[in-house]
């Protein structure tokens, strides 16, 4: 096992908080309400959002991961893709960062933090995204976050509700990172393939692009919940029915076979927070629905837009943003009970 995985032995978003509990036991107790908030906690987006006037609107999100199996520079970039991933989901343009790091200072291995520093001032800068300062806590684990604020319109905000029956669904990166992530800390790869890298450290950034914005009506990223779990959160709150195409949906090719393991960090929850909204055909692998569940870091966004916009979506994003769509299944009904099917 290589030096690297020793000194950081993976987790990535396999660490988030039971979403289930959260919203049933915790969100659900809550009671604040104030007239300028767009989007609160309530509404189960990725984000939070303040009314500013005049159509502007201040959008905020907070993200932290674990440690990775990858080189700390590396890991710093992917913590920075993953943490800007919530505002660029929703079309919002980040504006400004904050850090929040967590390590261990007994032994310190100022080589390594001063690497991580350096991975997210990088992409933060390649990101024109500010970084004002942040916080540091003494632990026994690394974590690494940033609270992310930035601006969007209230009229153009890209939400998980607006799916809508003949749309087309589409993923923008491949799933595996949290299967390879798993398999590197129980120590069945020795680190993450360099494809694998250069995918997480990818920014989510095409919505920007105000025509592809403007042809989205749902989206959100697939990272902590999985695929199922960001599909079922469209589902649900778009009152949706969805049919996936299981051999649509793109694997890296690494983490195929490791899909088949019992490695299960994180997916539980998922499971359990995708509960009976989530069917899979009887054809369908256990490794196929494995990746489905498992959490993923950094990973793509899920899409749903008119399908006599895929075409030329596709091509924008590829020419634009060097990212490749992939159709993956659609929006089959509304009105009735929230369901995914995946065949």
């Amino acid at each position: 096992m290589s030096e690297v995985v020793k000194l950081f032995p993976g987790g990535g978003c396999s660490q988030k908080f039971d979403l289930r509990l959260l919203i049933e036991d915790h969100l659900s107790e809550l009671d604040y309400e104030r007239s300028d908030v767009f989007l609160g906690f309530s509404e189960l987006e990725d984000v939070g959002a303040l009314r500013m006037g005049s159509n502007r609107l201040l959008v905020q999100s907070i993200d932290i991961i674990a440690a990775l199996p990858v080189p700390p520079v590396d890991f710093g970039e992917i913590c920075v893709a993953h943490c800007l991933s919530d505002l660029l989901a929703k079309g919002a343009r980040p504006s400004t960062a904050l850090t929040a790091l967590f390590c261990e200072i007994a032994p310190y291995d100022k080589k390594a933090i001063s690497a991580i520093f350096k991975g997210l001032s990088n992409a933060l800068r390649r990101a024109d995204v500010a970084l004002l300062g942040g916080h540091t806590i003494v632990s026994s684990r690394l974590y690494c976050g940033l609270s992310v604020s930035g601006f969007g319109a209230e009229t153009e905000l890209v939400r998980k509700s607006g799916a809508r029956t003949g749309d087309v669904v589409v993923l923008t990166k491949p799933l595996g990172t949290g299967v390879l992530a798993a398999a590197a800390k129980h120590e069945l790869v020795p680190e993450m393939p360099p494809s694998v890298l250069s995918s997480m450290k990818q920014l989510n950034d095409l919505l920007l692009d105000p025509m592809l914005r403007s042809w989205a009506r749902a989206a959100t990223d697939v990272t902590g919940a999985g695929l199922a779990g960001a599909l079922c959160d469209l589902a649900r709150q778009s009152s949706a029915q969805f049919y996936l195409e299981s051999s649509a949906v793109p694997v890296f090719e690494e983490a195929r076979e490791l899909a088949e393991s019992t490695i299960e960090d994180g997916s539980l929850h998922n499971r359990r927070y995708c509960d009976k909204d989530i069917s899979f055909a009887e054809n369908v692998g256990h490794g196929v629905q494995a990746s489905f569940f498992a959490p993923e870091t950094s990973g793509g966004l899920l899409i749903t837009l008119p399908g006599d916009r895929l075409d030329e979506f596709r091509s924008r994003a590829l020419q634009e943003f060097q990212i490749e769509v992939s159709p993956i299944g659609e929006v089959t009904g509304q009105g009735a009970k929230a369901h995914v099917a995946v065949r």
